[in-house]
């Protein structure tokens, strides 16, 4: 079993490892966020997934640790991003991000 860091961000180990977050990410979630980056360097290589299904808001704390993550992606993986909320997709578009990350919609 991984230690998680809150029960608000999740890492669930498997192909690809997937970190699920909910809430508003922003600066108060910074000490979560920064545990779930350490956790998910610590485990061999692998794609990502990260679920935003959850997340209600996402600040620049939220995407500095998109980047964070995507640093840390080993050569050869990749970090999608699935499931943002409509307000979470716009701010992922208006900031770029879109671009860099794949970005699979809420399933109808």
């Amino acid at each position: 079993m991984v230690s998680q860091p809150s029960p608000r961000y999740r890492v669930v180990p498997g192909t690809p490892l997937r970190i699920e977050l909910d809430g508003e990410i922003d600066y108060a979630a910074r000490a979560d966020l920064a545990a779930t980056l350490a956790l998910v360097t610590a485990v061999d290589p692998a794609d990502i997934t990260v679920d935003l299904a959850g997340v209600s808001y996402l600040a620049s704390e939220g995407l500095a640790f998109l980047v964070g993550l995507n640093n840390q992606v080993a050569p050869g993986h990749r970090v999608t991003l699935a499931s943002p909320q409509p307000i979470v997709a716009r701010v992922l578009q208006i900031s770029g991000f879109a671009s860099v990350f794949s970005v699979e919609p809420i399933a109808a």
